[in-house]
Parts: C-alpha cells; sequence; structure tokens
C-alpha cells in the first residue's frame, strides 16, 4: 500500500505510507505518532572535528560521514586524468544566525569546493553521505536538515526510502514496525567547475522514540482517511 496525503488540521501535514514504513514531513505529524522521545539538539558542546570511520556518538545515535572527492585535471601530455579521495569529517559547530531550519549548534558534513586543480583546468566531484546508526535499533526517528547540493535522497536499512522529493531543507521522519538500525542522508557526486561551497549535510534536533500506533494501525486508518477523502471529493462536485 502507498499513499500520500495530505490534510489540514493546525497545519499542512504530510504522511506517506510505504510498507510497513510511514513518512512523515512535519514534526507535529511524526510527533503525534509517537512516545518516549527523545532529541539531540546539540546544544552546549564544543565545538569538535571527528575524522574517523566511527564518527561520534551522542546519545542513542552514532553519527558517521564516509565522503569521496574525486579531482580532475587536463593536460596535453596526459589528457583528463582524476584521483578519488575517500575520507571521514563530521564536524559539531555553533552557529548563533542558524542554517533555517536548524538553529544555533548542529552537526554538519564538510563544506568542499571544486577539486584541485591535477592540470591546468581545475575541476571536481563530491558525494556527501552522513550516516545515523541507531544501535539496537529504532521503530520511529527524525529529524530537521539544511543541504547543500543538486539532489538528496534519505534512505533507511529496511529497504525504503523517502518517497518525498527532498527539499534541501526540512524534517524528515518515519516509523517502522520493525526496528531501523540505520539511516542514510545522500549527497550525489556532481560537477564542480568552479569553487562553491556544496556537498553539505546539516542536521540538528535529532529525535528518537517509538512508534504508536504500530504502523499497521496506522496503514488502516490512513485507508480509512483516503476513502473519507475520496468520498468528499465526490460530493463536492
Amino acid at each position: 500500500m502507498h499513499a500520500t496525503m495530505k490534510f489540514a488540521s493546525a497545519a499542512i501535514l504530510a504522511v506517506s505510507v510505504q510498507g510497513a514504513t510511514i513518512w512523515f514531513e512535519d514534526r507535529t505529524a511524526w510527533l503525534n505518532a509517537v512516545k518516549n522521545v527523545q532529541t539531540i539538539d546539540f546544544e552546549g558542546l564544543a565545538p569538535s572535528t571527528y575524522t574517523t570511520s566511527a564518527g561520534v556518538t551522542l546519545g542513542a545515535v552514532r553519527f558517521s560521514s564516509p565522503q569521496e572527492r574525486m579531482a580532475c585535471g587536463f593536460s596535453f601530455q596526459t589528457g583528463v586524468s582524476c584521483t578519488t579521495t575517500n575520507y571521514y569529517e563530521v564536524k559539531i559547530v555553533d552557529d548563533p544566525a542558524g542554517q533555517p531550519p536548524l538553529n544555533g549548534a548542529y552537526l554538519t558534513t564538510p563544506n568542499r569546493s571544486a577539486g584541485t586543480a591535477i592540470g591546468p583546468v581545475p575541476g571536481g566531484y563530491n558525494r556527501g553521505t552522513l550516516i545515523l546508526d541507531f544501535g539496537a535499533g529504532k521503530t520511529a526517528a527524525g529529524w530537521d536538515y539544511n543541504a547543500g547540493g543538486d539532489a538528496l535522497t534519505i534512505n533507511l536499512n529496511n529497504g525504503t526510502a523517502s518517497p518525498f522529493n527532498p527539499n534541501l531543507n526540512g524534517f524528515v521522519g518515519f516509523i517502522s514496525s520493525q526496528a531501523v538500525t540505520q539511516a542514510s542522508m545522500v549527497i550525489p557526486a556532481f560537477f564542480l567547475p568552479m569553487s562553491g561551497g556544496h556537498g553539505f549535510l546539516r542536521i540538528d534536533n535529532v529525535s528518537t522514540g517509538d512508534a504508536v500506533p504500530e504502523p499497521g494501525t496506522w496503514m488502516l486508518g490512513a485507508g480509512g482517511l483516503l476513502v473519507i477523502a475520496s468520498r468528499t471529493r465526490g460530493k463536492s462536485r
């Protein structure tokens, strides 16, 4: 069953059902579907940089960021040549001005610009990934994000991906009938012919909890809402 519903209450709530996983792009709607919520807001933490595959663990969540960067250049002797560099880096920063919808302190991957020239022509590719590991697993999680790049995908290790076309900033959350142990956010590789800040992922207010009611019940409710909505549209014609 896959359905996307948009309906109004105090705010516009967006919910999408994907099998036994339900996705949200509104924090209030997500909070109404979970209990025992714990939130990591990064406030009060000293600005720090973590450059190993272990990343940093805060509360029940481990944050890591495998990065990939390709720098290419051209020379008449060798033509186009490229090198790929793999590295790990996540940072906790404190930004009083904020990066909407983030505010104050947040976690970020590197803000990389164009690749270093090998020959006389600079250019580069960036692929940015931010991984959230939930230990033994969580049936509900959600966070605010701000990203720089051409596109963004958000995936869970249960085989589902956010069905929304993610903007480069907003909220994403899910509840699942089975514990999810990992979520990943990916900015795909893209060409940067000029320097500029792209390829970063920033997150804040990372919340985890327990899904209530069970997603199966949500799916039944979602079906009922769709039927009601269909009947309402039919009467309005």
